[in-house]
């Protein structure tokens, strides 16, 4: 039995795992990891399966007392991690002790970062999937987010060194993060670029709304959270629009309000929605906009 306990839970610390996928008819979001690739990484380097339950912490990431010994593993773009005040090098398994002290930073890049224990993390199951969905009040840590004295125990399971060797490349840390320097995420002004495919109501728009739409430099909003980004649009939209009956929407898809800003629904988003769906992104897109801190502008391009 592994045991840790939270000294600082961060913004928003929670259980996760790869979500629960399937409940949408019934009003229930899928959940599960911002970012499933740092997910993964964090997993493998703690000699976990990649789908594996841990614990996602927002903005700052938090810090724990280990109270037993373990094998640990963290991740995400732009991550610093202290060991008992001492930075220490995240990129393969860390070893730590009873009594230890870790820290999760973050430096001029990403909003989520990973803690996984070797072993099975003990948290509630629902529909599947021990991942906390903070809108139900379900799963993970009695459906809530972390706070500072909960204890977290994780059961002893057999460590995997041969999942370490493969994520364990000694690289810059700001380069870990297996999209960020993925063929033209990135345009000549630094922003992050997204590929969109065009939605439902795409047509709706028209020609001068959509030039418009690929032409513009939107700013991710400060009230963005897991379930949706808002976006502060260059421009709103006159075109008059159809009355819409409610409809179904999933992680990735872009709705725009009437006059109001475009709005991305991410993992704990709702299932179905009455904005117009101008388009959505590629599901392997959303662990790299995940990441993009309040302030940081986007870009699209039709695809």
């Amino acid at each position: 039995m592994v045991r840790v306990r939270v000294i600082s839970p961060g913004w928003n610390t929670t259980v996760q795992d790869l979500g629960r996928p399937g409940f949408g008819r019934f009003g229930i979001p899928i959940s599960g990891a911002m970012d499933s690739e740092s997910m993964a990484l964090a997993n493998q380097r703690a000699g976990n399966p990649p789908g594996a339950a841990l614990l996602e912490g927002m903005g700052g990431g938090g810090a724990f007392e280990f109270l037993d010994n373990a094998t640990a593993g963290v991740a995400g773009p732009g991550l610093s991690v202290t060991v008992n005040g001492q930075e220490v090098n995240h990129t393969a398994s860390l070893t730590l002790r009873s009594g230890d002290l870790i820290r999760l930073h973050t430096r001029s890049k990403g909003m989520y970062q990973y803690l996984s224990i070797c072993g099975t993390l003990l948290a509630a199951e629902w529909l599947g999937s021990q991942s906390t969905c903070l809108v139900a009040g379900q799963g993970g840590f009695q459906g809530r987010a972390l706070r500072k004295g909960d204890v977290v125990s994780w059961e002893d399971s057999a460590f995997h060194p041969d999942l370490i060797q493969e994520v364990s490349v000694a690289e810059p840390v700001d380069s870990e993060y297996p999209n960020q320097n993925s063929q033209n995420a990135e345009n000549e002004r630094n922003e992050s670029v997204f590929s969109v495919l065009p939605g439902p109501e795409w047509d709706w728009f028209g020609s001068v709304a959509r030039e418009a739409f690929f032409a513009a430099s939107f700013t991710i909003s400060s009230q963005s959270n897991r379930s949706a980004l808002r976006l502060e649009a260059p421009f709103g939209l006159s075109r008059a629009m159809p009355p819409l009956t409610s409809s179904p929407v999933c992680p990735g898809v872009i709705q725009w309000p009437p006059g109001g800003k475009p709005i991305i629904v991410m993992k704990d988003g709702q299932t179905i929605g009455g904005y117009p769906r101008m388009g959505a992104l590629h599901t392997s897109d959303l662990s790299r906009l995940a990441q993009i801190r309040p302030g940081q502008s986007i870009r699209f391009r039709p695809t």
